[in-house]
């Protein structure tokens, strides 16, 4: 490395050094995955279609839930049915993803789920403005 910080030792250069080619490596093995990652073929079936409750408590069997889409994003709402608040983290990530469906339902369906009952949820979307 021809860069050098004021007052480095020889110790910490050599360190640094070897520090950035790990650094290096490590992305060369994050590209390595990724490609390996795009290239799985399609998996298997799922053994049976599993239904969840919409907000009005009817069936939605995951098969459903794609729409026009061949890609599905769920998001967990961390929202039991004894807590007495939605994640709050949750909430705020929500809130803007909810300006960014527009833009994602060009590619993707989304939906949200949690462990709570189908009125609670239709309770907690009309409260926080969710499409």
């Amino acid at each position: 490395m021809t860069v050098s910080y004021p007052n480095e030792s020889t110790a910490y250069r050599h360190a640094r050094a070897k520090l950035l080619e790990a650094e290096i490596a490590l992305r060369a093995q994050i590209e390595d995955v990724a490609t390996l990652r795009r290239a799985l073929p399609k998996g298997g079936q799922p053994p049976s279609d599993y239904a969840f409750q919409d907000t009005n408590g009817s069936d939605a069997p995951l098969s459903s839930l794609f729409g026009e889409h061949d890609t599905l994003a769920i998001y967990s709402l961390m929202y039991r049915e004894d807590a007495e608040h939605p994640c709050p983290i949750c909430s705020a990530f929500l809130d803007g993803l909810n300006g960014q469906l527009k833009h994602l339902a060009r590619r993707l369906s989304l939906v949200v789920v949690a462990q709570s009952s189908p009125s609670r949820l239709a309770a907690l979307q009309k409260q926080m403005g969710w499409t």
